[in-house]
């Protein structure tokens, strides 16, 4: 797919999701006012974050789909990288806002007045949430987007936040109130774990980790006719934009046309191989 449809794609993606969630945390946060439930509202600020997260996404994705210039000759891409950790910072937020409203209900309970109607809105949601993530998850192992993975993974966390709170309400009802904090702790943590997640896998292209076992590229180079040897290989940028630089030893003898076309046939050699390879750089060596 090509460079500007797959972010067109993802923004697409991104704003059905937007929509799916906003509607998600408009309805946890007014029956969970109504029934008093902090897990509820903690899992309400949950879905909202989630829809911040999309605002972000999708104005990253904006900048990310700019073409190079003069000043990025290697493009925009890494804007989606700074996005999906914008998102994780929202994400640590949302958890330090439920840990403390949790000390505070410890610390002066509350009976949360859970109905039928509670219930059945929180299964909507829960319904709602499942088929978000699968298509966000979906989607971004399709285009290959980081920013719609890391989201998924958000929403992800957000279907485990439901079945914590439906697990809580029941023991609620059972005469166990303190289980509404113990239930919004839990949320906080599952929404931590979201966060390290996203952190974790932005960080790598960030840093420029490398994204292909050198080994693999070392095998292809040597199976072209005229390359001795193969050593100094280096990966950066994602599965879907590769960069890579080796170096080629070759019979010293060799003109520097052919020592061009060499380096040619291995550059394709390892496009044909490798999927999203973006750009190749290869430098001559005499072997010795």
């Amino acid at each position: 797919m090509a460079h500007i449809d797959r972010f067109k794609e993802s923004s697409k993606v991104l704003i059905i999701t937007l929509l799916l969630n906003i509607l998600v945390s408009a309805l946890k946060l007014f029956f969970g006012l109504i029934a008093n439930s902090l897990s509820m509202i903690a899992d309400a600020m949950h879905s909202l974050f989630d829809s911040s997260s999309n605002i972000i996404g999708l104005v990253a994705l904006k900048f990310a789909s700019m073409p190079p210039d003069e000043e990025h000759p290697y493009g925009h891409q890494k804007f989606e990288n700074f996005a999906t950790l914008g998102i994780a910072m929202l994400i640590f937020l949302t958890c330090f806002e439920i840990i403390q409203s949790a000390i505070g209900r410890f610390q002066e309970m509350i009976q949360p007045n859970i109905t039928p109607l509670t219930f059945y809105i929180l299964f909507l949601c829960l319904t709602i949430n499942i088929g978000t993530a699968l298509y966000e998850r979906k989607k971004g192992n399709e285009l290959n987007s980081g920013i719609l993975i890391a989201d998924s993974y958000h929403t992800g966390s957000d279907i485990l936040a439901s079945i914590s709170v439906i697990t809580g309400f029941i023991l609620i009802k059972l005469g166990y109130p303190i289980f509404d904090p113990i239930i919004a702790l839990i949320i906080a943590g599952l929404i931590g774990i979201s966060g390290y997640r996203i952190v974790k896998r932005s960080s790598k292209t960030l840093c420029d980790a490398s994204v292909v076992n050198p080994t693999d590229i070392e095998k292809i180079a040597l199976n072209v006719a005229g390359v001795r040897s193969c050593h100094k290989i280096r990966t950066r940028g994602t599965d879907n934009e590769t960069y890579i630089d080796l170096h080629i030893r070759i019979d010293p003898n060799t003109t520097v046309e052919y020592g061009h076309r060499i380096s040619h046939r291995v550059s394709e050699r390892i496009k044909e191989k490798i999927c999203g390879v973006k750009d190749i750089t290869i430098h001559i060596e005499p072997s010795e």
